[in-house]
């Protein structure tokens, strides 16, 4: 008989360095966004099934984390946004790389039956802000966000605004300009 999985609790109290690593991997190629951070990390999050599939379609709880003075490593935003605000034809190129340094981070997730909804994701740095929202299976491994990523210029007062949508499978996501967030 196989060994039922039940429900898990965590908190990490406030100044804990923590690392949170995601790994996005396939046969052909593989992809980790990691941030690396200090603040508050907590999770409240119950499933139960006699398989992972199982386990992830019962998921729910809640998730949050905050941090501060950290980077995302494996993702640079404001050289992506850079290439666009000079060459906005010339495709988004390989943004899986490099690291994109911030001063907050904060993360909001609500688990309904292994759906993952964002109630609030944003991260503000030196030179990039970034807002996210939407949701991801996790027993379908999919995601459908969308998001808002500014480049904040020191040199003058415009900034450059990307509104973005995230979607497809975790392990090859494809991100793509919101056509339908416009003037």
């Amino acid at each position: 008989m196989a060994e039922e999985f039940d429900r898990a609790k965590f908190t990490l109290p406030a100044g804990v360095p923590i690392m949170i690593a995601v790994a996005l991997v396939t046969e052909s190629k593989s992809w980790t966004i990691a941030a690396m951070v200090t603040g508050n990390l907590a999770l409240n999050i119950e499933g139960s099934g006699a398989s992972v599939l199982a386990v992830t379609s019962t998921l729910n709880g809640t998730a949050s984390l905050t941090a501060h003075s950290g980077a995302l490593v494996g993702l640079n935003v404001e050289q992506l946004l850079r290439r666009l605000e000079r060459r906005p034809l010339s495709g988004n190129g390989d943004f899986r790389s490099g690291r994109t340094p911030f001063d907050q981070l904060v993360l909001n997730l609500a688990i309904d039956h292994g759906v993952v909804a964002v109630q609030d994701m944003h991260i503000d740095g030196p030179a990039v802000r970034l807002a996210v929202g939407g949701q991801a299976s996790v027993p379908m491994r999919d995601l459908d966000l969308k998001g808002t990523a500014t480049l904040i210029s020191s040199a003058t007062t415009t900034e450059f605004e990307l509104p973005f949508v995230v979607q497809g499978r975790w392990d090859d996501p494809i991100m793509l300009p919101d056509l339908q967030c416009g003037p």
